[in-house]
């Protein structure tokens, strides 16, 4: 039977034992109570994966041989793929100065891409604020908004990148504020409530404004999102701790328990984002494994090479001994593996975080395996 048929079964079944419990609760007693509570667990597992929207964050990966218009042509095809597989946002990274990911104006791709498609939503993963003023960053994402109503979202993040680009950006953190801060004059500024600048308003006016989330994965950060009342993506790649699973789980319970509704959102929503290199079943991950590992170091801030280590690149690379160490602290914080053994670590950071979201990031070398992936993760996961 379909998952979602079996789901909406379920659904009904638990319905009706509730009704019964509640109009007998005497003669329901407490082995109708635990069969209850046991047929809850069996629902939520049953529906679990049906319950979790699937997203993609893209880095506009530029592969060996190919100029930075292929590079977009890429992306075109990846956005198709992820449509019609069905998954529900597809996020465009902020980079810069990266000649293997042109990805430096995620606004621009994010309005490009919407005109290309039906149904993503899209979105900035995202938004460096410490580059930007609030007001323009609320500006030009409800503009969007106004274009594309009801798919927008703006990401927003915090890393100001090296001293050069800082530099070159003019921004060297001079009057550098407080994310939060930051983070809250987009939000009111869109939300045309209380402005820090007096009768200052942002036009157009979106009928539905952009979804809003912080990027993060610190237990500080989950506090500002919660006050603020966005949305949260916990990222596995900023956390180097012996399990990564169990910190995201404890993040996630500081951040719904402190959320407070705003005119943004209504209710809490945390997201997973992960990097994920994954094979067919019974296929050999080691010499994709390698690539990803290749990648993954960021020598000279990711300009080692000017476009994604291939394979064989990878395969003929000499790491030195720091660089196996440090690959070795990397694997805790990557998802690597066939799809069974991807799907059982995917499985467990759901269950331990509770995710209503999950964001595959497919970095892999040559367009044909980031489809793959995705197509892997949607058959997996029934998308």
């Amino acid at each position: 039977m379909d998952k979602n048929k079996l789901c909406k079964h379920l659904n009904s079944l638990y319905d009706i034992m509730i009704i019964v419990e509640k109009a007998s609760p005497v003669i329901c007693g407490y082995n109708c109570k635990l069969v209850i509570l046991q047929f809850i667990k069996v629902k939520e597992y049953s529906c679990m994966t049906n319950t979790v929207k699937w997203n993609v964050l893209d880095f506009v990966v530029r592969d060996k041989g190919k100029s930075d218009r292929e590079a977009y042509a890429d992306t075109l095809a990846l956005v198709k793929t992820a449509e019609d597989l069905g998954y529900h946002r597809f996020w465009f990274a902020e980079h810069h100065s990266l000649a293997a990911y042109p990805s430096a104006a995620p606004e621009i791709l994010m309005t490009h891409f919407l005109s290309q498609t039906k149904r993503l939503k899209f979105g900035s993963g995202g938004v460096m604020l410490p580059h930007y003023a609030p007001l323009k960053v609320a500006e030009v994402f409800a503009t969007i908004a106004h274009l594309y109503p009801g798919r927008v979202d703006l990401g927003m993040g915090n890393n100001p990148g090296r001293q050069a680009v800082r530099e070159a950006l003019d921004n060297n953190l001079k009057g550098y504020r407080d994310n939060e801060e930051a983070m809250g004059e987009v939000r009111d500024f869109l939300t045309q409530t209380a402005s820090s600048y007096g009768d200052v308003q942002v036009y157009p006016r979106a009928e539905t404004p952009p979804t809003l989330w912080t990027l993060s994965a610190s237990e500080e950060s989950a506090y500002k999102a919660a006050r603020l009342g966005i949305g949260y993506v916990y990222s596995l790649l900023f956390n180097q701790d012996e399990d990564a699973i169990e910190v995201a789980g404890r993040i996630a319970k500081i951040y719904r328990d402190n959320f407070q509704a705003s005119a943004t959102l209504a209710k809490p929503q945390f997201m997973v984002s992960a990097f994920i290199a994954v094979v067919p079943e019974g296929t050999d991950i080691k010499p994709l494994q390698r690539a990803f590992d290749l990648w993954i170091l960021g020598k000279k801030d990711y300009s080692e090479f000017d476009h994604l280590p291939t394979i064989d690149e990878a395969a003929n690379y000499k790491f030195t001994q720091p660089d196996l160490v440090k690959i070795a602290r990397n694997r805790k914080k990557l998802i690597t593996g066939d799809i069974r053994q991807v799907k059982i670590q995917i499985d467990r950071i759901i269950d331990v975080t509770a995710a209503d979201e999950f964001m595959v990031i497919p970095t892999v070398p040559g367009i044909e395996s980031r489809q793959e992936h995705l197509a892997l993760i949607a058959q997996a996961f029934d998308i």
